[in-house]
């Protein structure tokens, strides 16, 4: 699906317009029919989902001073990264944009885990084919994609899914707080990419896995005050608690969600 729809609320028709959307001869879409972008989507199955994406979510505004892009769960099987772009690309521009960023933060994913959107379909007009849109019910089947703060992603790295309809207006809220890839940061990146060679961008080395780590929550028994904490801190701390099974700490997780911006 590369047009908007009306399953979504007019917040966030809003702010996929601001972020993602282009204009073609039949309204807004993702990719239109001469192959224009202002989205850029990287997938990585799950498990290795929001490990793998990780180091590319805070590689890029590390090294590159890009925005923080989208994170999502497909509502399937994997964790996706949305780039916003504020002006249209072609296709090849998005190639190179993607073949930068797979060697500096995404080195080593097997090409089966890994799904760039645009991507080419010579079966269809426009020939670039598109992610879906977020959120959405997947095939009828009650799992649902959804946009996620960072804070939550590895939750989503045994089920990227919700079992309910996310809130619309928090999805909004989320996507509120992106910004768009500026020209001249594009052209920062694509020039990283042209001044090195393959072997050189390998050998850089990746943004320290424990950035941004959290702490662990305390259990119930530890925490005398548990009494007294809010719906929100009380699933936030069950969330973090390593000690906890994680289909406990997944429930928190999706409960968790409507409260999160």
């Amino acid at each position: 699906m590369n047009s908007a729809t009306s399953t979504i609320s007019s917040r966030l028709q809003q702010e996929y317009s601001r972020l993602f959307l282009v204009e073609g001869r039949d309204g807004d879409c993702l990719v239109n029919e001469l192959g224009l972008v202002r989205a850029l989507v990287v997938e990585v199955t799950v498990p290795l989902g929001w490990k793998a994406l990780s180091k590319a979510w805070y590689g890029v505004q590390t090294d590159f001073g890009l925005p923080a892009p989208a994170i999502a769960v497909s509502g399937t099987d994997a964790i996706q990264l949305w780039f916003s772009l504020a002006n249209d690309i072609d296709s090849t521009t998005a190639e190179r944009f993607f073949t930068a960023l797979k060697l500096r933060h995404l080195p080593g994913i097997p090409p089966s885990q890994l799904r760039l959107f645009p991507m080419r379909d010579a079966s269809s007009v426009p020939r670039e084919k598109h992610a879906d849109l977020v959120p959405a019910d997947r095939d009828g089947t009650g799992h649902w994609s959804a946009f996620i703060s960072a804070d939550l992603a590895a939750i989503f790295d045994v089920e990227p899914w919700l079992d309910m309809p996310p809130n619309m207006d928090q999805q909004a809220d989320i996507l509120s707080k992106l910004q768009s890839i500026k020209p001249d940061q594009l052209s920062t990146v694509l020039a990283a990419l042209d001044s090195k060679t393959e072997r050189e961008v390998e050998g850089v080395a990746a943004p320290s896995s424990n950035l941004g780590s959290s702490s662990v929550g305390m259990t119930c028994s530890e925490s005398p005050e548990v009494v007294s904490l809010s719906p929100q801190e009380f699933l936030l701390q069950v969330m973090r608690n390593v000690q906890l099974p994680l289909q406990h700490r997944i429930e928190a997780a999706k409960a968790l969600l409507p409260y999160k911006a």
